[in-house]
């Protein structure tokens, strides 16, 4: 250190240590490391059209999984709270009930015919074995 003014030591100047950006926080630098992975020019317009139309079909296919996953557990629900007045017409006294004999019939038909629970996995396998894929 060198003395500077008033014969006080002058203070050394230190470039703050800052952290490398994280690169699956960013969509160019994701496609510049796979480009560079797979041996590609990323400066050639094809390349570069081949990336967005990824990014555009990964965008796509992230919004259909979740209205999927969205209906699912809708359906989820509504099935547990049919499941819910089924059994509170079992249990409730007469003076609470508010469904006719008929509906609540249908109900049970409904509910344990086993179409809804066959309905919910098939749906349920065929989007897990499509994300496989």
């Amino acid at each position: 250190m060198s003395s500077g003014k008033n014969g006080q030591p002058e203070e050394e100047f230190v470039i703050p240590k800052q952290n490398a950006p994280v690169a699956s926080d960013d969509d160019q630098a994701e496609s510049e490391a796979a480009a560079f992975a797979f041996g590609l020019d990323i400066k050639s317009e094809e390349t570069q059209t081949k990336f967005k139309k990824l990014a555009r079909q990964d965008a796509v296919d992230g919004l259909a999984s979740w209205i999927l996953r969205a209906f699912m557990f809708s359906a989820a629900i509504l099935v547990i709270a049919s499941f819910f007045v089924l059994f509170f017409h079992f249990l409730a006294p007469e003076s609470w009930l508010y469904l006719s004999p008929e509906r609540i019939s249908r109900l049970k038909e409904l509910l344990l015919s086993g179409g809804v629970g066959a309905a919910l996995a098939a749906i349920g396998k065929s989007s897990i074995l499509d994300k496989n894929d």
